[in-house]
């Protein structure tokens, strides 16, 4: 004889606390997953990256200062240089030195003892000894050593200074001379430089042609 009956829907009634255990037990954990990611919900991070391009271009060559110049060439002097347009010159009887000045009235003439503004010239031989400056005349020397087409040489710079017995002409108390002075090929280079009152002052150009254009031809 069984103990439980069946209800009208055909359940016992130890099924039917079965199924009530079952849905509570459901209804629990759904309750508590749905209050675990209300707590907790999930986050999304987005994470950017940024791609930087670096251009690179050649660098465009510096522009030559000198390309407009006026080119000159010794054979004689075996040297070549160039000069700015706006500068006038002079050759005397050969062609072994250059006269040059800022404008007429500091250029040189011929069979004058004085140079002038600016002179670029040559010897045959090593004559150095003879054409730098030197302390005696010039008390405030300043040399440095300078290098042209990989020929090593001197830049000298000074204030004119007579000696008390010192006759004939020559420079001026306090003139100021740059003079280049180089040795190859059998030769003594020069350029030099007079600073007078009277005189444009052209420095800047006359270092630039000297560093920048002077060459020594074999």
């Amino acid at each position: 004889m069984n103990t439980f009956k069946r209800n009208e829907s055909g359940f016992s009634a130890v099924e039917l606390i079965l199924i009530i255990v079952v849905v509570a037990l459901l209804g629990g954990i759904g309750w508590l997953v749905y209050k675990h990611y209300r707590k907790a919900p999930a986050t999304t991070t987005t994470t950017t990256v940024t791609k930087s391009t670096t251009s690179t271009s050649a660098a465009a060559p510096a522009a030559d200062p000198t390309a407009g110049w006026t080119a000159f060439s010794s054979k004689t002097g075996e040297f070549s240089v160039k000069y700015p347009t706006s500068w006038v010159k002079l050759t005397c009887d050969d062609d072994s030195g250059l006269f040059l000045a800022a404008n007429a009235a500091s250029l040189a003439k011929c069979g004058s003892d004085s140079g002038g503004q600016m002179l670029v010239a040559s010897f045959k031989g090593n004559t150095l000894s003879s054409q730098e400056l030197k302390s005696d005349s010039y008390p405030d020397l300043v040399t440095e050593t300078v290098t042209v087409n990989g020929v090593t040489g001197k830049k000298q710079t000074g204030t004119y200074k007579s000696m008390p017995d010192e006759i004939g002409v020559g420079p001026a108390d306090g003139d100021k001379k740059v003079l280049y002075t180089f040795y190859t090929n059998g030769r003594t280079y020069y350029a030099s430089y007079s600073i007078k009152a009277a005189y444009p002052d052209v420095l800047s150009d006359f270092d630039l042609m000297v560093t920048n254009t002077l060459k020594f031809k074999p």
